[in-house]
């Protein structure tokens, strides 16, 4: 049952790897074209915005929407970086070696873009708010802290299991 479950959640993290890599060439070049029409032709983006559904928009949401896409799709990079290194624990999860400098640093790694990842999306958010009359839904985010902390704790256990285990081995 544990070797079914770690293969599963390999293969969805392949899945998701997959899809958000596909996600971010999709948004680099929207991205791109939307600098490259902000910068070239200014007066298609004033034809944008004179949509019905666009129309409550300042011209200031037009300017910076480009950096808060460019900041968000960071954020996005740093949070496929993350379930690549899921996947590398899990691997050696499969393989059953649990208290490794390996599993430490693939958990330090999750940890340090985990923390970028819900920073740099906290500041895209912070961006567009003043601009946009759409809610703020903080659920995210705090889903977010709350998985910085958990794997800052099984951070701290494996560092200490690695410890303990070192302990061991120079006493035996």
């Amino acid at each position: 049952m544990k070797k079914f479950i770690l293969n599963l959640i390999t293969v969805i993290s392949w899945i998701i790897e997959i899809f958000m890599w596909f996600s971010i060439a999709v948004c680099t070049l929207m991205a791109g074209s939307f600098v490259f029409l902000l910068v070239k032709m200014p007066d298609v983006i004033r034809e944008i915005a004179k949509e019905p559904g666009l129309r409550q928009y300042s011209s200031q949401f037009w300017h910076i929407l480009p950096f808060s896409m460019i900041i968000g799709l960071i954020a996005v990079i740093f949070f496929n970086l993350g379930i690549h290194n899921v996947r590398h624990l899990i691997k050696n999860i499969k393989q059953e070696v649990y208290f490794d400098q390996a599993n430490l640093h693939e958990l330090k790694q999750l940890l340090i873009r985990s923390i970028v990842y819900t920073v740099l999306s906290i500041i895209s958010w912070a961006i567009i708010l003043p601009m946009d009359s759409t809610p703020f839904y903080p659920n995210a985010y705090i889903a977010d802290l709350v998985f910085i902390a958990i794997v800052y704790v099984v951070y701290l256990i494996f560092k200490h299991g690695l410890a303990l285990r070192d302990d061991t081995n120079k006493i035996i």
